[in-house]
């Protein structure tokens, strides 16, 4: 991991590494720990321990969406329902992401990514 890389953690949670800084415990250098800090809501220092939680990391957050995450681009939703392809499109300078035939969505086109994880934590589920 390095700063500007995106992690995906156990929670479904994507974050952008912000620094890394050595990691201290009672005034004292742990030499095999390192402090994380991430932008986002969760703002702050996530201790090494944060490194556990994380699934993935990349430079490229599109490296980060998997098979269960809906996108949302211009107020639609586009649920990934099955592998898609993602290529880099020269003529428009930027990474694309087919997610069938007929829908391919750029990443500067201000794309929302909410995980399965996250909409496993936030249903009801109706008769409970």
């Amino acid at each position: 991991m390095k700063i500007g890389d995106y992690v995906r953690t156990e929670f479904g949670k994507i974050h952008k590494i912000t620094d890394l800084k050595p990691f201290y415990e009672n005034g004292k250098l742990i030499e095999d720990r390192q402090a994380v800090y991430i932008d986002g809501k969760d703002s702050g220092c996530i201790y090494w321990q944060f490194k556990k939680l994380i699934i993935k990391s990349s430079p490229n957050i599109i490296d980060l969406i998997k098979v269960g995450d809906v996108i949302v681009c211009d107020n639609k939703k586009y649920p990934i329902n099955y592998e898609f392809e993602v290529d880099y499109n020269d003529d428009y300078k930027d990474y694309e992401i087919t997610i069938d035939d007929y829908i391919t969505l750029f990443l500067k086109d201000g794309l929302s990514i909410v995980t399965k994880e996250q909409f496993k934590i936030m249903e009801y589920k109706v008769g409970e």
